[in-house]
């Protein structure tokens, strides 16, 4: 039986045992930005002080990333390996990383356990990034991410927001990005991956990060 999973008020991160969970740093996407002609310097400290804060308010004493600690697809340079071991060696706890799309090869430079796309049992659920399809014989409860899960609101002004949102039913939690540069998918469009095949969008709920739940 699955242990109960605890969200964490205001981020999105959650709680199993003593393990703080958290999803899709996508730790050098200021590159990406950069040809949208958005300038923002590589710098993944504000997520690792994110990091610290939820540590020390969850007491947790082991980390793990669902997927896409890196953005780089196809690898990283230097200076963004350097900054990612920099950044893994200044959290306090044990890292372990489920590999996801964009952790291709980061096994050979970082020095973390990785977990294979396919995931594996952590108290109860089954633990993944979402690229990659679990097990035929695994039949959930899974707690996953890759899709980004949001919400696009448009105000009587025409001014849009985005608002990350959790994507839960009885056999499936769907984690928002925990970088605040990426915003996220509109949830009504549908979810990516493999993972679709598990979604209900008659059962599942849909929660702010507040806690609020919201209807569409």
């Amino acid at each position: 039986m699955a242990r109960k999973l605890k969200k964490v008020f205001g981020a999105p991160a959650c709680v199993l045992g003593n393990r703080l969970v958290i999803a899709d740093l996508h730790v050098g996407i200021e590159k990406e930005l950069a040809k949208e002609g958005i300038r923002v310097r590589v710098d993944p400290s504000p997520m690792l002080e994110e990091i610290l804060r939820l540590l020390n308010l969850t007491r947790a004493r082991e980390l793990l990333v669902l997927g896409d600690l890196k953005h780089d697809v196809y690898g990283a340079s230097w200076q963004e390996r350097k900054a990612l071991q920099e950044f893994v060696e200044n959290i306090p706890v044990p890292v372990t990383l489920f590999k996801g799309n964009h952790d291709g090869g980061i096994e050979e430079w970082l020095d973390i356990p990785v977990v294979q796309p396919q995931g594996k049992r952590v108290l109860g659920y089954w633990l993944l990034h979402g690229h990659a399809r679990p097990p035929e014989e695994e039949k959930g409860p899974f707690l996953a991410a890759h899709s980004h899960p949001a919400l696009s609101f448009q105000d009587p002004f025409g001014g849009v927001s985005v608002e990350k949102v959790w994507v839960e039913q009885e056999d499936l939690i769907i984690m928002p990005a925990f970088n605040p540069l990426i915003g996220g998918s509109d949830v009504r469009k549908g979810i990516a991956g493999p993972m679709k095949k598990y979604y209900d969008p008659k059962k599942a709920r849909l929660f702010l990060l507040d806690g609020l739940e919201v209807s569409v």
